[in-house]
């Protein structure tokens, strides 16, 4: 998703002040018409705005509501956006975002928050279709991530678990759960202490590739791990 030309900087008070508000509505009013000069006439391209959530410092989740062209759409999960367009439509539904395109888009906006481009450093672990299984390059990717839990000193790691659409929802939900903490377990092992870890598992809610159900997506086969 290249969104690097068709947004605007629109995000920038929105999505840090939705970060520490639980609850927080959003109104995007309607522009207001430019007449073309009349000598010459003029084509007006389409204005994108683009709202992200993102987490508190300590990985807690609020809620915004953007309203535009009497819909409106609730974002209630971290990293995900809306877009809201000059065309006369409502806004769009929540899309996934990964960290690093936030800090890809709006990099320089973040950075008149110090402490905000590195609260956290985010690492994707990925898993064999149905199963617990690391691929041999998440496995990999641990040593990373228990180095880099340590030179930060982190007391705070959030573990989240995902699944793709092949199977059903309750089905996906459990094996999310296990493969989260399985993860945990995996940490722990290494040496990180228990009561470090806070774990979610969404199931196949919050996919990052969007499939049709019963649709097999090895990126969605995931758990993701945030270090403060």
């Amino acid at each position: 998703m290249n969104l690097r030309k068709s947004v605007t900087l629109g995000l920038t008070l929105v999505g840090l002040l939705a970060a520490c508000s639980l609850n927080r509505d959003l109104i995007v009013s309607p522009p207001s018409p430019v007449l073309p000069a009349p000598e010459k006439e003029e084509v007006k391209k389409a204005h994108k705005d683009l709202f992200i959530l993102l987490p508190e410092s300590d990985g807690k989740v609020g809620k915004i509501a953007v309203a535009s062209e009497g819909s409106s759409q609730v974002i209630d999960k971290p990293w995900f956006g809306v877009q809201v367009e000059d065309s006369g439509r409502g806004p769009s539904g929540p899309i996934p975002m990964k960290e690093n395109e936030v800090q890809d888009l709006f990099g320089t906006a973040l950075e008149v928050h110090p402490d905000l481009p590195n609260r956290f450093v985010s690492f994707s672990l990925w898993f064999e279709s149905d199963t617990t299984k690391l691929k041999p390059e998440s496995k990999e990717a641990l040593k990373e991530i228990v180095k880099t839990i340590k030179s930060r000193k982190s007391a705070k790691i959030y573990v989240a678990g995902h699944t793709d659409r092949l199977g059903g929802e309750s089905y996906n939900l459990k094996l999310s759960s296990k493969r989260a903490f399985f993860v945990r377990d995996l940490l722990i092992a290494r040496g990180i202490p228990a009561g470090d870890f806070i774990v979610s598992y969404h199931g196949e809610t919050m996919p990052l590739v969007n499939t049709r159900d019963g649709v097999a997506e090895p990126q969605n086969r995931r758990v993701e791990v945030f270090v403060k």
